[in-house]
């Protein structure tokens, strides 16, 4: 008699992407778009948002909307650029602002996107799919 041994398939955790918006039902349409492949921390307010990761927490993307309130997502953007831990995290900025890519000119935004509301969701999983292959080949 032959023994069988099952390899098991090897789990790949899911990554984690942070979603920063003040608007809960976006927040339930990006988590709706994009639970299934990735494990998602959704914070309600840039300050919250702060908070966690401040605790320690380093997610794989970041998405956020332009107009938060407290803290903006440019201010954001910035803060989160010049810190030491999080300065090469791809950030998403979602918004409805005209001109905004001409207002995150002036911020050091050079891996990320900007992606206008309303969206296409296979337009935001190409580009978070992009983002993630393009920081995974350049830390690896």
């Amino acid at each position: 008699m032959r023994l069988y041994t099952s390899i098991a398939k090897k789990i790949v955790p899911k990554k984690r992407l942070l979603i920063i918006d003040s608007e809960w039902n976006m927040l339930k349409l990006l988590y709706a778009v994009l639970s299934n492949n990735y494990d998602l921390t959704v914070k309600n307010s840039s300050i919250e948002a702060m908070q966690w990761l401040e605790n320690g927490n380093k997610p794989a993307l970041i998405i956020t909307e332009y107009r938060l309130p407290y803290i903006d997502g440019a201010s954001l953007v910035r803060q989160l650029k010049h810190s030491g831990i999080h300065n090469a995290t791809p950030i998403i900025m979602l918004s409805d602002v005209h001109d905004l890519e001409k207002k995150m000119h002036s911020l050091p935004f050079n891996n990320g996107a900007i992606i206008s509301k309303p969206f296409n969701p296979s337009q935001l999983i190409s580009k978070i799919k992009s983002l993630l292959n393009e920081y995974n080949a350049a830390t690896a």
